[in-house]
């Protein structure tokens, strides 16, 4: 598949075909940013580099390109015939080049002395050389390929990028198999930058580690120091932020190499399957932003992952409200319950679904009150409206709509609640940045996830029943993974601008949820998330699927799934109206 020598890579055709596939995923999310394809120049000026402290902070890394001397191409070259394992240094002019340690530089240098009207975002591939004193397999190498996902702007806009970047990275890694661990790293170009003490905290470098010591990805946030350096501005004059992501190709590579033991054909397998069959919506891209239709199905978006949500979640419709789906009711009483409402109130439910947060709700806000339940799956909608009228609710609004495109105004709700939804979001962060705008002073924000442990022991078992008839189809990662923990809730909420002291609490609570026979877990498998799976398989491939789930049941005397939730509510600071 490849060989190496001195810190040099021959790649083979498998080889490529990973890399190649790697690289398809990437450019995908350059496309949801609205990232442009750049190519620079192979050689970078020394003058630049200086101008960056590239010598004082890296000379070890520095390869140079130079060429021989005039003076000896006659003397020491011209017609001699001899096999060199050398050039001397005398014979060489002097260096006013360097081979790029890094992709980025050549967008930075690009943009000298511009002014950015908005946050501009670039994608570029670059040959980098990086001059070490030992090289190890495709682990470490003196020429490699960079790919980055660059961004140059004001700090949020920096800051956001990284942040979506790196959730994109840890879905896309979880959902092949792929075991990584985020180190926290140093960079001391960032400890020049003048911004750095004025601003929150934010990390300055973030490594993707596989098996405890080999970063494949990396994510920088610079502050201002490039835009500072290379005197690029902001509409203001200020310099701008820059920072980006950068993968090293190579890397991913011998991590995927080492993980499936070689075998190129299941590589290259997991790498499909997890690129056709990401879990959740995707996070608005450019094209997104600026559609001209309102609706959600306009959105270029919407006909990949949203619409296969969508599609998932109205099929569960017919078993979505179940007996043995009971334990979803819960939650949604307890998340209304803990806001406090008050009649009047006027509220929006994100992820509505048939209406288990909604309905207690609407019911306690009362007629002068209002409440909106958004869901992209229109037919479990139809149910939650259904319900409505048998209660003679008629304070309900239930809406097809796309979370990451409501246009409500600032300050518009009381109350915001999001139960068992947020995580089908990739961009956590900037999402609850939109609630948390929408919000009234004084006005609450409740998210409710599943907690650690969630459907085990039946997960386990469902997903490797899965594994065995087909294992393009088997997930093991879940959206939910990333969001199962207070510390997790904490950080998303912290980092969309949410105040430690406006955290009003997180509360894990544990919760199982009985099975009055084996049977029942069928009926929970086919009305929640798991249903699209069932839906790609064979009716021979369903049966023997849940045969090994209802008989494991048997064969275990399982009676019980854990449900475990977890509540957190946030209070905007600020008197209400």
């Amino acid at each position: 598949m490849f060989e190496v020598s001195s810190g040099l890579a021959t790649l083979g055709p498998e080889a490529l075909k990973i890399i190649g596939l790697v690289e398809r995923q990437i450019a995908q999310w350059a496309q949801e940013i609205g990232a442009l394809e750049y190519s620079y120049p192979a050689l970078v000026s020394v003058e630049e580099l200086s101008r960056v402290d590239y010598f004082e902070d890296f000379p070890h890394l520095g390869t140079m390109a130079c060429t021989i001397r005039h003076d000896r191409l006659e003397s020491e070259y011209a017609n001699r015939k001899e096999v060199r394992t050398n050039v001397p240094g005398a014979d060489l002019e002097d260096a006013r080049f360097a081979l790029p340690s890094a992709a980025c530089y050549g967008a930075y240098f690009a943009l000298r002395g511009r002014v950015l009207s908005r946050p501009t975002y670039i994608t570029t591939l670059a040959r980098c050389f990086r001059h070490e004193r030992e090289y190890v397999a495709l682990e470490r190498l003196w020429s490699f390929q960079m790919r980055e996902l660059v961004c140059i702007g004001d700090a949020q806009a920096v800051q956001q990028h990284l942040s979506s970047s790196r959730s994109r990275i840890e879905a896309f890694t979880r959902a092949i198999g792929l075991p990584l661990t985020i180190a926290a790293a140093t960079d001391p170009l960032v400890e020049q930058s003048s911004a750095r003490a004025a601003m929150p905290p934010f990390p300055v470098k973030e490594e993707l580690v596989y098996r405890g010591n080999l970063a494949i990805a990396s994510v920088h946030f610079h502050h201002n120091f490039f835009g500072e350096r290379c005197e690029i501005k902001l509409p203001d004059g200020s310099p701008a932020f820059t920072g980006c992501v950068a993968f090293g190709l190579e890397r991913w590579l011998a991590a995927l190499v080492d993980h499936f033991d070689g075998h190129a054909d299941r590589i290259a397998a997991a790498l499909e399957s997890a690129y056709a069959e990401a879990d959740g919506p995707l996070p608005p891209s450019a094209l997104e932003r600026d559609q001209q239709d309102g609706s959600p199905e306009s959105s270029p978006v919407w006909s990949q992952a949203k619409k296969r949500t969508a599609d998932c979640y109205n099929a569960t419709a017919d078993h979505y409200d179940d007996a043995p789906n009971v334990f979803m009711v819960e939650p949604g009483r307890r998340t209304v319950a803990q806001l406090g409402l008050s009649p009047g109130a006027v509220v929006l439910d994100v992820g509505s679904g048939t209406g288990h947060t909604a309905l207690p709700a609407a019911e306690i806000v009362g007629p002068t009150g209002r409440v909106i339940g958004i869901d992209l799956a229109d037919q479990l909608l139809a149910r939650g409206r259904a319900k409505a009228a048998q209660r003679g609710l008629r304070n309900v609004d239930f809406r097809v709509a796309d979370m990451e495109a409501l246009d409500f105004p600032d300050g518009d709700f009381d109350a915001i609640t999001c139960t068992f939804a947020i995580f089908f979001v990739e961009d956590m962060v900037a999402q609850v940045r939109r609630f948390w705008r929408m919000l009234r002073p004084g006005g609450q924000l409740a998210i409710t996830v599943w907690g650690k442990r969630f459907f085990e022991p039946m997960k386990a078992v469902f997903w490797s029943a899965v594994r065995d008839v087909r294992p393009d189809l088997y997930r093991a990662y879940h959206p939910w993974d990333r969001i199962d923990s207070e510390e997790a809730i904490t950080s998303i909420l912290l980092a969309g601008g949410v105040q430690q002291a406006e955290i009003s609490h997180i509360t894990p609570t544990a919760w199982v949820q009985r099975l009055d026979r084996p049977e029942d877990w069928w009926l929970t498998v086919l009305g929640l998330g798991m249903r699209w799976t069932i839906d790609q398989l064979t009716p021979a491939e369903v049966a023997r699927v849940r045969e090994a789930n209802v008989e494991w049941l048997r064969t275990h005397n399982v009676s019980i799934i854990e449900t475990n939730v977890i509540y957190a509510v946030a209070t905007r600071q600020g008197r209400a109206p």
